[in-house]
């Protein structure tokens, strides 16, 4: 996984070079467009870092460089390290841990790209609208420079700010000497927004990631403490479960997944109506007695697809076998948007076949087409 780390990294890089190039270049007179510099260098990179955070917080936290993963662009020799990363341990963290190193790589390339061209071009910066004038943008310039109240030279002026519009550039006393002022303002507002955030939540998700990677949940039976690995433990090679696409006959169903009310009722449109369902829990005391007399019933687990297989969910499916030895068992991945079902991702339902593939007596169930044992 480290030269997967080390490929997106480079990656990020050389597109935060490439695309700060582009925008500094300006337009044919050389003239770079301030407001384009505040979009790149402020508004971006804290709109990239919440839906990041987003993304950890709601789903699989697969953010930016777990889409870039699934691009098919990746060469041979990488292949082997991407099939073992998808249902590897620690996968979410990692991932966010590796989005934070590509988006600051990004940020790396842009500002030694604005470096190279402050160096070896001039630069004149300028700003257009037809709505506002320079009092209107001076505010919003000064909430954003706060942070560099020190650097007193990198502070917005109102009056370079006037002769910065675009339509004065043809003033006699305007020079473009006084334009490339500016640089002193988008290098500031960059190393703020976008390098030192990016830097920080690159350091807080390495620890995450670390302590996740090398710390096991702790769970209490009683007075008696059991450490157990709850992460992914589905092995890289094994057997693959059937698929099936119909449940015959009465079944369970059990809600491990928190799923929607809504879903569960399109469930029951496709496969009747259950003859008992819950939420998961200990199977003791309530569960337990929901259970009794159905012993010829179909289980039906459902899971969210995106999630990895963990080992306390095995352990409830083994506990559930025992409880109803004779009763087929079948794992529901389900992925869905809002209320409505979606189809889940081939290398989801791969990984979730190879982990009923462990478990003596589960198969896969997906909504549709039986779609056979084909690996």
């Amino acid at each position: 996984m480290r030269q997967i780390g080390s490929v997106l990294s480079v990656a990020g890089l050389l597109a935060g070079f490439l695309v700060a190039i582009s925008v500094l270049s300006g337009d044919a007179q050389g003239r770079v467009n301030l407001l384009y510099l505040l979009l790149l260098f402020v508004f971006l990179p804290i709109g990239g870092l919440l839906l990041s955070l987003f993304f950890l917080i709601r789903r699989s936290g697969r953010g930016l460089a777990g889409w870039m993963l699934e691009l098919p662009v990746w060469p041979a020799g990488l292949r082997h390290e991407l099939l073992a990363l998808e249902p590897g341990r620690e996968r979410k963290f990692w991932l966010f841990y590796q989005t934070q190193l590509l988006t600051l790589a990004f940020a790396v390339g842009g500002l030694l790209a604005f470096l190279v061209l402050l160096l070896g071009t001039d630069i004149s910066f300028v700003w257009r609208s037809t709505l506002l004038d320079a009092a209107d943008l001076q505010p919003l310039l000064q909430l954003l420079a706060m942070p560099w109240r020190f650097w007193s030279d990198a502070q917005p002026d109102l009056a370079l700010l006037q002769q910065s519009q675009d339509y004065r550039l043809a003033t006699p006393e305007f020079t473009a000497a006084r334009l490339g002022q500016w640089w002193k303002y988008a290098i500031a507002a960059q190393l703020t927004y976008t390098l030192l955030p990016r830097a920080v939540m690159a350091l807080v998700a390495r620890s995450i990631y670390q302590r996740t990677a090398t710390t096991p949940v702790r769970k209490t039976a009683g007075r008696r403490v059991v450490h157990v690995e709850a992460l992914n433990t589905v092995p890289m090679q094994g057997n693959l479960a059937p698929v099936v696409s119909s449940v015959t006959g009465d079944y369970i169903l059990i809600d491990w997944g928190s799923v929607p009310v809504l879903i569960q009722d399109e469930l029951s449109d496709r496969f009747g109506t259950p003859r008992v369902a819950f939420q998961a829990g200990p199977l003791s005391g309530p569960d337990a007695a929901r259970l009794e007399g159905l012993s010829q019933s179909t289980v039906v687990v459902m899971v969210k697809a995106w999630e990895p297989p963990m080992g306390e969910l095995g352990d409830y499916l083994l506990a559930l076998k025992k409880l109803l030895p004779d009763s087929p068992g079948l794992i529901l991945p389900l992925d869905w948007s809002g209320d409505s079902l979606q189809d889940i991702r081939e290398i989801n339902l791969r990984e979730w076949r190879r982990f009923c593939g462990t478990l003596r007596g589960w198969s896969v169930l997906q909504p549709g087409p039986d779609e056979g044992d084909a690996a």
